[in-house]
């Protein structure tokens, strides 16, 4: 009751602004957006605003002539309709990169003049039939899609791949050629800055951005499906004991505080974690031996080590819809234990004397 009161003052409060945004013309707002945002810090805080075009046609900046075919842009998920931004992603793409192949793997109930729309834009459009069972998590949701789009850009022979969301895009025209330079082979690069990435608790990586080889990327997204066998092994009572005896590792973690989960929980610790975890380690076992390790922690330090390259959500100009990720409080991610560039570089170099 009292989040739905909140939530309502701040839409209350919120209105002039919003109304102003709409009726100014675009060269009237900056004064006014620095105004209202100042009156909105507090005494302990500041608040930060970006503020980004919704259309393709309102960025100004021209596309690179660098040569991109040998990378394909996988936009994975429901096709967002609402203000044609998945259409609106696909165009900007077109914009900034020469000859880039784009692919949106979504679903067959997808709105099909909107497909028509994408289509007409030069991207292929793969519809997916829904996974018979999607527990709690949409882990077959997301393998289905991300897969498919990842063997559908190797159909089409291209080296490279970017797998992001159709609810997500990145503004920075330069993000690719940052990534390729970056890339380094048998690497993936993740994303690090944001929400769904943590140093305390292990294999807890953004499952849904990653740039790298087409082979690496397949191995990512090949990980194994949650079937009804699955689900109902984690009722029983033995494996219940274990998950409660994790959880309260990873409360701990969620304090930023030092976990130690023995290599011997890693069957609770991966049969009850978030997608993130579940798809992160599924790779790490590709690439690694667990059985060298005493703790999970140390397996996720050698792999964010020797497998992993991490790039800011920021230096991308990334932007997500769900979540209301635009409104971020930087003081959850670091207690959470955030894992960014500057963490992930401290790490390396500790490691590596």
């Amino acid at each position: 009751m009292v989040k739905i009161v909140i939530d309502l003052l701040l839409r209350i409060y919120a209105f002039p602004m919003n109304l102003a945004l709409r009726l100014l013309p675009p060269c009237k707002w900056s004064g006014l957006k620095s105004t209202y945002i100042t009156k909105l810090c507090t005494k302990d805080e500041y608040v930060l605003l970006s503020v980004l075009p919704k259309r393709v046609d309102d960025i100004a900046v021209k596309g690179t002539k660098k040569d991109f075919s040998d990378i394909a842009i996988i936009l994975q998920g429901p096709v967002v309709v609402k203000d044609d931004f998945t259409l609106n992603t696909v165009r900007m793409y077109r914009k900034y990169y020469d000859r880039i192949r784009i692919i949106v793997s979504t679903w067959t109930d997808a709105d099909k003049d909107m497909i028509k729309s994408i289509e007409a834009e030069g991207a292929d459009v793969i519809l997916n039939e829904y996974p018979v069972i999607n527990p709690k998590g949409n882990l077959n949701y997301q393998l289905t899609t991300s897969l498919a789009g990842v063997r559908r850009a190797e159909e089409m022979g291209v080296k490279y791949a970017l797998k992001t969301r159709a609810d997500q895009r990145y503004y920075n025209p330069c993000a690719l050629s940052m990534l390729q330079g970056m890339y380094q082979e048998g690497k993936l690069i993740f994303l690090g800055g944001v929400l769904n990435s943590f140093y305390s608790r292990p294999f807890y990586l953004s499952d849904f951005f990653a740039y790298g080889s087409i082979e690496e990327l397949e191995i990512l997204y090949s990980c194994d499906f949650d079937t009804e066998e699955a689900v109902r092994s984690r009722t029983e009572a033995k494996q219940r004991d274990r998950f409660t005896q994790f959880t309260e590792w990873v409360n701990k973690a969620d304090m930023n505080c030092e976990v130690n989960v023995p290599v011997e929980y890693e069957d609770a610790t991966i049969s009850y974690a978030c997608p993130e975890i579940r798809i992160a380690y599924h790779y790490f076992m590709q690439k690694e031996n667990l059985e060298q390790y005493d703790t999970m922690k140390d397996a996720y330090d050698d792999f964010l080590r020797k497998d992993v390259i991490l790039v800011d959500a920021d230096c991308i100009g990334f932007y997500w819809l769900k979540y209301k990720y635009q409104a971020q409080n930087p003081s959850y991610f670091q207690r959470m234990g955030k894992l960014d560039t500057a963490k992930w570089w401290e790490l390396k170099t500790t490691l590596m004397g």
